[in-house]
């Protein structure tokens, strides 16, 4: 929560609001469509919506901190495979034990 509220960008109570708004439409419009959401990918997203436009409309304190954002997508990147890997690593042993 740290992470989006302010490594990314600074949040006042209205920019906040305007997050979790989008937030919010982006996830029922995902659910409604039957696609698989993520609640943290749509929050994120949001927070960079509002901080583009702000800096688009010359806002002096609108903050995007970019190499946070780098570190949240190559967490986002790295965590399929890896969870696939462990899987693959833990069903294994299981796999021999149980049949």
């Amino acid at each position: 929560v740290s992470t989006v509220g302010s490594k990314i960008a600074d949040l006042t109570p209205s920019r906040s609001f305007n997050t979790q708004i989008g937030a919010a439409i982006a996830v029922l419009g995902s659910s409604i469509a039957g696609l698989p959401v993520s609640t943290s990918h749509c929050l994120v997203g949001s927070v960079i919506g509002v901080s583009l436009m702000e800096r688009h409309n010359g806002v002096p304190d609108a903050k995007l901190d970019l190499s946070v954002l780098k570190k949240i997508v190559l967490g986002w990147v790295v965590t399929i495979p890896l969870a696939a890997f462990v899987s693959v690593v833990i069903m294994f042993p299981l796999s021999a034990i149980l049949t």
